[in-house]
């Protein structure tokens, strides 16, 4: 791949106006961490952009040491971000970390579009992945609160297209991923076929046998959140879409977020991909994701993933003892704990409470870590399949904190 010649376009200054617009006040995230974090612990070469320094002014307005401290942790969230992307050759990148309500860092680096030079941005829309089940769950416990859904009812009751398999599954059973329906086929993954409808992606597996009884084993199936999609749009009234536009994205200020759909246009669309067996960089392989749009078939920006964690931690998406509810470990049958909880992994780092999820697919990388304790979001967004985004996510982790991982990041 050739060297990429020092581009005058920089986003830094959008970046700016995107931490200065994204404004907020502690007070109201307290009473919600309060009670999720009492609870969850219960359970448990990439070019550089130029105009670095430009970039990184992002708390102008504050007192001068605080401002100098800012400054400083994110120097090194940026050294740590741009040294793991030179080290695994990542084309694309975009890290947003949110602080007490506000957006506090928000940068891209490398490039969206290595054949057109279009740098990525902190905007720029990637796919999110199997962050996406995130996004689901909080869609299903929504309705939970609502009443609408029971957690431990038969699924049947809300997706009356899923056949009995003579064994009750629960949305329970589904968000903690022990549902026994099975993952993808190994030839499942490039599909060229674009779905109208949540119903018409379920036939891609309602027919297959379970690959054990609900409860029994930890079984990761991206399908089986498609039950979920027709469940809120059985009990809501509203299409799988509506529902996540009007109840989460719009109430978050998710602007750049949404459901995936190769045909739109997307402003800020970034390009995917891969490392080729010779070495080099290759274009992602062709899929369209409209098969499973709740497991992982949505698309935003860092930016916006920070919203939707502020949001969950401001009570502004569900209340606090319906989010602590949702971040709670889950148990298989027989008593074991999961390092699990109803759609999100959860984990302690140096004895905080951490709830967070991974995605990987098809021209994307992705990870979501949320530290309710420190009111703190952290959202990594790449167009690279050849790594594992965990990694990513934990040398951000540990540059802003300044502490290594103890233990590490599942």
């Amino acid at each position: 791949m050739k060297t990429k010649p020092e581009l005058k376009i920089t986003d830094a200054r959008r970046d700016a106006r995107t931490v200065a617009q994204y404004q907020g006040g502690p007070t109201a995230t307290r009473s919600v961490t309060a009670t999720v974090v009492a609870l969850l612990l219960t359970g448990c070469t990439a070019p550089t952009h130029p105009s670095r320094q430009e970039a990184g002014k992002l708390v102008a307005q504050e007192p001068k040491e605080a401002a100098a401290i800012a400054n400083g942790r994110h120097e090194r969230v940026r050294t740590a971000i741009e040294k793991y992307m030179a080290a695994k050759k990542i084309t694309g990148a975009s890290v947003a970390i949110a602080k007490d309500d506000k957006l506090d860092f928000a940068q891209g680096f490398g490039y969206a579009d290595l054949e057109n030079d279009v740098v990525y941005q902190s905007e720029t829309v990637n796919r999110l992945a199997s962050v996406s089940k995130t996004i689901t769950a909080v869609a299903v416990m929504q309705l939970v609160e609502a009443g609408k859904i029971d957690l431990d009812a038969d699924i049947r009751a809300y997706v009356p297209e899923f056949p009995d398999k003579g064994e009750q599954i629960t949305a329970r059973h589904i968000l903690k991923h022990t549902s026994g329906i099975r993952h993808y086929k190994p030839d499942e993954l490039e599909n060229y076929t674009r779905l109208a409808s949540v119903v018409d992606g379920l036939r891609r597996f309602t027919a297959d046998p379970l690959l054990h009884k609900p409860g029994e084993k930890f079984t990761y199936s991206t399908y089986a959140f498609s039950l979920l999609a027709r469940a809120v749009e059985t009990t809501s009234g509203l299409t799988f879409k509506d529902y996540l536009d009007q109840k989460v994205f719009e109430p978050a200020g998710m602007k750049a977020s949404g459901l995936e759909d190769l045909r739109a246009i997307v402003k800020h669309r970034t390009r995917g991909y891969r490392r080729r067996t010779d070495g080099s960089v290759g274009n992602s392989d062709f899929s369209d994701i409209s098969y499973k749009w709740a497991g992982g078939g949505m698309v935003s920006t860092s930016p916006d993933l920070c919203r939707f964690g502020i949001a969950l931690l401001r009570g502004k998406l569900m209340a606090p003892s319906t989010l602590a509810q949702m971040w709670t470990v889950q148990k298989l049958n027989d008593g074991t704990a999961l390092p699990q909880s109803l759609g999100w992994a959860v984990e302690s780092y140096n004895g905080k409470a951490v709830a967070m999820h991974g995605g990987a697919q098809p021209m994307s990388r992705t990870f979501l870590l949320i530290v309710p304790s420190d009111n703190l979001v952290m959202a990594i967004l790449t167009n690279y399949e050849s790594h594992d985004p965990q990694e990513m996510a934990i040398a951000v982790r540990d540059a802003w904190y300044e502490k290594p991982s103890l233990p590490a990041v599942r």
